[in-house]
């Protein structure tokens, strides 16, 4: 199971009108031999008097409205997260900063209680908080009963490697410029935080980069509203002139009211005046988000006859959705609009929704003259309406339409796929299974996975996401009998060898420039001492990459920290150069021993930490990670023993 870091961090002390008071630290008690969170099995009582002595020792988190501090996270949420979102609820009455963010004794970037965004997410949502989203499996659970969830699933349960495996990477190892059909370019966005300029397509990719934690999208998936700055950069408004409507001022495009980001690092200003040119800045007045679009009042009064009233603002990127029994296992998702836009932000080459035709010129980016499948256009072949297709009213229309028209979301899973998660949806009856389109075969009871290639985030393995649509297996019917075949020809097995790793070392990539071509995200691999003293390449790490360049697959190419054992890592990998000296203390000490640790567990080998060290982490926050809490680093021997 995941391992769950032991935290010491402070909170303000108090909280108004909860079951339980707010606590001053939030450490999860983490156990290195059953590597799974255990609690004490010492009788103790926390402030409100219950008793720990029949805490289930296999349970991580136990959703009784009791906050079993210092061995459960803080949620003041715990057993009915539907009528309290921490993610939501801001105000002076709740206590849901507390959960995430430590004021004073924070270990990681803005005030977290983790020491990255992926681990605070994870906290709750690996499965760990069995009220809310498991986005690690992919489901919803109530009891015994399991819903799987229409994101998908990110899948490395264990942190193992499964069949058919793919996903959105958030773990914070790549840029948002590795989204295929993205730019490598920066971008200024004109927005600051702590003083330093940020940039589109140069920041971290994590769950908040489609996420809003603070729920700023005003949507019910938490969405970013300014997804990759995509608004920021393309659509914000200076001194839009607001119309007046019952009283009220709102902000209008196209016939759709606006909806004004606010909160930090975001900004409205309003101005009145005769003119943009004459408007002058005023500070008295009231917005409200309450509707889902931004609303704007002023005192009587303010406004001299004639006047009007305008703003600088960015607008929301708004993804409309309805989401029906909302957290239970009869949970129903609609989407309504903005999904194309939505992923578009990052896969910008992929959005055709709204052009004339692939290949042409977007007003949110540039396309690369390559033909794409269009999205945003309606779902209309051939009349048959398969039962597994529609606007998602039913657990079974799993591919899912936007008010009737295709969007990426249709053929895609937003997290991630893999066998597993194939069998619990297509391959169950209660959700597509036998209600598949007619002449394809339904997936009930057959073996799932995929035969080529990278799965590639699809609702269906292989042809199936195609078939869906296209009707290629009914349209060729005709062919089978006069051909004099009995049966439509068997599942193709793909031996061909450029899906495996080979296919030789890259020809002229001494510089590594075909591996930066596509992986921009690890040029800081050039700062390490492995390139600047050895001049080493990818390719000595990862194997021959020829096959790879060829057709890029997950299946050819090495990746050590997924295709080999923790032992293997540190021996077949590091040990090829590394054979003395480090290398064999290492051999000898705890951590290799306890076949837990290897050389990457610690070592970044793509790039330098804060400190200008090849450690993922500063070297005491690297020991906290495991060890349970936040070390003062001191001259001890490294490696440690």
């Amino acid at each position: 199971m995941k391992r769950v870091l032991v935290l010491l961090v402070a909170f303000t002390g108090f909280a108004v009108g909860l079951a339980v008071p707010a606590v001053a630290e939030q450490p999860k008690y983490y156990s290195m031999e059953d590597y799974f969170y255990t609690p004490t099995t010492v009788p103790q009582e926390n402030q409100n008097g219950y008793y720990l002595e029949n805490l289930d020792p296999n349970l991580k988190f136990n959703p009784d409205a009791v906050t079993y501090y210092p061995f459960e996270i803080y949620l003041p949420n715990e057993k009915f997260p539907a009528s309290y979102r921490i993610h939501s609820n801001y105000g002076n009455e709740t206590d849901a900063c507390s959960s995430c963010h430590s004021i004073h004794s924070a270990v990681g970037p803005s005030l977290l209680q983790w020491y990255t965004v992926y681990e605070t997410c994870m906290a709750c949502h690996d499965g760990t908080v069995s009220t809310t989203y498991d986005v690690v499996r992919g489901e919803i659970r109530n009891g015994e009963d399991a819903l799987p969830a229409y994101g998908g699933a990110f899948g490395g349960y264990g942190g193992k490697s499964e069949k058919s495996w793919s996903n959105h990477n958030v773990t914070g190892a790549i840029t948002v410029a590795a989204a295929p059909g993205g730019s490598k370019q920066k971008e200024v966005t004109g927005l600051t935080r702590l003083g330093k300029e940020l940039y589109r397509w140069d920041q971290e990719f994590s769950c908040q980069s489609c996420h809003s934690p603070h729920g700023q999208g005003g949507n019910a998936r938490v969405l970013h509203p300014d997804p990759n700055f995509v608004q920021t950069v393309n659509h914000k408004k200076e001194l839009m002139k607001l119309q007046l409507e019952e009283g009220v001022f709102v902000a209008k495009e196209g016939g759709d009211k606006l909806l004004m980001i606010i909160g930090y690092p975001y900004k409205v200003k309003v101005y009145k005046g005769y003119s943009p040119e004459s408007a002058t800045e005023i500070k008295d007045f009231n917005l409200s988000n309450q509707k889902g679009y931004s609303e704007i009042t002023v005192p009587d009064g303010l406004l001299a006859p004639g006047e009007n009233l305008y703003a600088s603002f960015v607008p929301a990127l708004r993804v409309e959705m309805e989401i029906d029994n909302y957290l239970t296992t009869d949970e129903v998702v609609i989407h309504k609009k903005g999904i194309n836009d939505f992923c578009g932000a990052c896969h910008t080459d992929y959005n055709t929704e709204g052009e004339e035709h692939p290949g042409s010129l977007s007003p949110n980016g540039v396309y690369s003259k390559a033909y794409r499948h269009a999205v945003g256009i309606p779902y209309d072949y051939n009349g048959s309406n398969p039962e597994g297709i529609g606007n998602g009213y039913s657990r079974s229309e799993w591919m899912k339409l936007e008010e009737g028209k295709i969007t990426c979301l249709t053929c895609h899973l937003a997290h991630g796929t893999n066998e597993d998660y194939w069998e619990r949806t297509i391959g169950d009856e209660k959700y597509m299974g036998d209600v598949l389109w007619a002449g394809t075969g339904s997936f009930v009871g057959a073996e799932i996975e995929e035969l080529a290639g990278s799965s590639a985030l699809k609702r269906l393995p292989n042809m199936g996401v195609c078939e869906a649509c296209h009707e290629k297996g009914l349209a060729n019917e005709g062919y089978l009998v006069n051909s004099g075949l009995k049966k439509p020809a068997q599942t193709a097995l793909v031996q061909s060898s450029i899906f495996q790793p080979g296919g030789g070392y890259v020809k002229d990539n001494d510089d590594n420039h075909e591996c930066y071509s596509c992986h921009q995200e690890y040029t800081t691999y050039q700062e390490t001492v492995h390139w600047k003293e050895q001049q080493y390449r990818c390719e000595q790490c990862h194997g021959p990459g020829g096959n790879h360049v060829k057709l890029p697959a997950d299946s050819n190419i090495l990746n050590p920290a997924v295709d080999y054992s923790v032992s293997q890592q540190t021996d077949l990998v590091c040990g090829n150069c590394h054979q003395e000296g480090l290398l064999s203390d290492f051999h000898s000490s705890k951590h290799y021993l306890s076949q837990i640790v290897s050389c990457p567990t610690c070592h970044n080998s793509h790039g330098l930490n804060k400190e200008g060290e090849e450690l993922k982490h500063p070297k005491g926050m690297l020991c906290a990670a495991c060890h349970g809490e936040v070390m003062k680093y001191t001259d001890h021997s490294f490696p440690p023993e």
